[in-house]
């Protein structure tokens, strides 16, 4: 259970942190001060309670509190510069010879794919290197023959972790690497050529709600409540009588009812490929909350407005860049008030 009320939510933290030093999930709770924007706090409890965090997890946070300040190169919290230096030689050598000389094992959801492969476009175009990259098979299922749109990548379809986990660099090992090596990260957008880009007159397409399980608190911080959804339908039904609307939020069997009856079509991604979303999206206005549905308008080169809230993930201090693909086709909305969206909604339904 979750509340919309910061400072009940910062103060109810804050005594989680010094009643339970020991809690087997504090590493979690003290994310959560992140996400709370506690940034400052964070630090000052990490160096009172040094021996209460293993150094990796401590390392991950101080890495997202770099990442959030704008850090020059934040990787360097995670690795010494003369480790970094000596990775990134070792990466140079390998990048020299075959493309099955460089590695990569990638996990996540769809978004961090998609994140990732605009990343991995944009490191070709500098160095018009291959490279391998191994891929789970559920996720290549879902991708699809979108994999084509990097020619450059030889594929591995794998059944759960990396046959060779030694040899393997991470998704992050990439950033950290690349990062390191040109003092900046970029994305390209790498499926312009994979969908027709029309007028977006045909209607509108929302997705409200994220349904991650590793994080509930992100989850909810990020999504739009049922409620302040049908507000927004109503007043965008008033404006435009006739015009379609499409939700892929995954919505309860009630929810989706109450939607049908206000004339919104209905749209479940989960058991389609992705080209499918792509032809959906083609010729529609696409209005997105921090989810893959972004990340795929940004690899795209696709207009999309996305709601973003208070404290958003560190990665859009870096994606929002005007030299990123997100940063040139996305249009972020930051939500003003933590826990509510009426502002933000209220400007789309005003400028629609």
């Amino acid at each position: 259970m979750f509340t919309n009320d910061l400072d009940h939510a910062r103060k109810w933290l804050k005594e989680a942190w010094r009643a339970s030093p020991a809690h087997p999930q504090l590493p979690q709770l003290v994310h959560w001060g992140l996400s709370l924007g506690l940034y400052e706090e964070v630090e000052d409890w990490l160096a009172d309670y040094t021996n209460e965090l293993p150094i990796l997890y401590q390392q991950k946070i101080h890495y997202r509190i770099a990442r959030i300040k704008g850090k020059a190169n934040p990787y360097l919290t995670l690795v010494t510069e003369k480790r970094m230096e000596k990775v990134a030689n070792e990466f140079k050598s390998r990048s020299s010879k075959d493309s099955s000389s460089i590695r990569i094992n990638i996990n996540g959801g769809i978004g961090d794919h998609l994140q990732f492969f605009s990343l991995l476009f944009w490191w070709n175009s500098l160095t018009a290197k291959s490279v391998h990259v191994e891929i789970s098979q559920g996720r290549a299922e879902q991708f699809g023959e979108l994999l084509q749109y990097l020619p450059f990548v030889e594929w591995t379809i794998i059944s759960n972790e990396s046959d060779d986990p030694v040899s393997c660099y991470t998704s992050l090992d990439f950033e950290l690497i690349t990062s390191y090596m040109y003092s900046r990260l970029s994305y390209a957008s790498w499926l312009i050529d994979s969908y027709s880009s029309g007028d977006t007159s045909k209607g509108f397409v929302f997705c409200w709600q994220s349904k991650g399980v590793d994080d509930l608190l992100s989850c909810f911080m990020r999504s739009v409540q049922f409620e302040d959804v049908c507000c927004f339908y109503k007043q965008l039904r008033d404006k435009y009588p006739k015009v379609v609307i499409i939700d892929i939020t995954d919505w309860n069997l009630w929810e989706k009812f109450i939607l049908k009856g206000m004339g919104i079509d209905l749209y479940s991604p989960f058991d389609k490929k992705l080209i499918d979303l792509i032809t959906l999206i083609s010729d529609f206005r696409v209005f997105t909350i921090d989810t893959a549905l972004a990340h795929l308008c940004a690899s795209m080169g696709k207009k999309a407005t996305i709601l973003l809230p208070l404290y958003p993930d560190e990665r859009w201090y870096e994606l929002a860049k005007p030299s990123c693909s997100y940063g040139s086709y996305l249009q972020l909305l930051k939500q003003s008030r933590f826990g509510c969206w009426k502002n933000e909604l209220k400007f789309i339904a005003d400028t629609i």
